[in-house]
């Protein structure tokens, strides 16, 4: 009796251990065939594509594609410009992460700092770089290299004067110049004299994420009217917050220019192409 129970005690061990065995084999099996070896990175304007993927690919299982998509599905993130991203599983080696920016629309240079604002006029982000530094760090530099380039620099002569006309690609944030404020904070309203300028700041953006022209700068004058800068052309918005058919007309104009010196008054436009008028420079007439 004994010896039979011995035997069927035999046997439930030599179960457990097959069953134990192909787990670990299937576990095994499971990370060598979901183990990732190529990604993509969309939607990253301030942070490189290794940046994001060394932010993702943290802890003892982040090298499975599987892990990667149940743990980063639309996640919020703790970080100045970043608001949440996503992990999809492309094929069984390969991951696609989608990093989905906040949204701002222009930024202000005070106190040695670039501050960030979004579509209501309230500043968000902090940081030592502009717009055009964080494309020089997707482009490859440091942010060491880029700041010992800027040392001395102000915002105003470093402005990327090309004296072309091109095309944005999206993400399209100005630093904006000739706006009074006393003061400055993350949390706050920006407090501006004109209410059209971050209705009329949200338009711009729009007009050229969508492929409009992107200008070399932006500035305020004391009336509140935008001037925009591509090269040597010089365009007077006007004081509107809807101007749509400003950035219209202005775009379909704009080819016919290039090379030019002077100032075009839309200030006054009126949806008719009579009321365009270009004021050339003296010194190019």
């Amino acid at each position: 009796m004994s010896v039979r129970k011995s035997d069927r005690g035999k046997e439930r061990d030599e179960k457990g251990l097959l069953i134990g065995g192909l787990i670990v084999a299937g576990l095994i099996l499971f990370f060598f065939i979901f183990r990732i070896d190529g990604y993509s990175v969309n939607g990253n304007f301030h942070a490189t594509d290794r940046e994001i993927i060394e932010y993702v690919m943290q802890g003892p299982f982040s090298y499975n594609t599987v892990f990667l998509a149940m743990s980063f599905n639309d996640r919020e993130v703790d970080d100045p410009f970043i608001e949440r991203i996503s992990v999809d599983m492309k094929n069984t080696h390969t991951i696609e992460v989608r990093v989905a920016e906040k949204k701002m629309i222009g930024s202000v240079f005070y106190n040695g700092s670039y501050w960030y604002f979004d579509t209501k006029g309230v500043v968000r982000i902090r940081s030592d770089f502009s717009e055009a530094d964080y494309k020089e760090h997707l482009a490859g530099k440091s942010y060491s290299e880029i700041r010992n380039a800027s040392v001395g620099d102000t915002a105003e002569n470093t402005e990327n004067i090309s004296g072309g006309l091109r095309k944005g690609n999206g993400n399209y944030i100005p630093v904006v110049t000739g706006l009074s404020f006393s003061a400055v904070s993350v949390g706050q309203p920006l407090t501006v004299l004109f209410t059209n300028v971050f209705p009329g700041l949200r338009e711009l953006k729009k007009y050229v994420d969508e492929g409009g022209y992107e200008p070399d700068s932006v500035e305020y004058t004391l009336d509140g009217e935008m001037l925009l800068k591509f090269g040597g052309i010089t365009v007077n918005i006007g004081s509107f917050s809807e101007i749509e058919e400003e950035l219209y007309a202005m775009n379909n104009i704009l080819p016919s220019l290039e090379g030019q010196s002077g100032i075009l008054h839309m200030e006054n436009y009126d949806g008719s192409s009579n009321r365009l008028i270009f004021s050339k420079n003296e010194k190019n007439s």
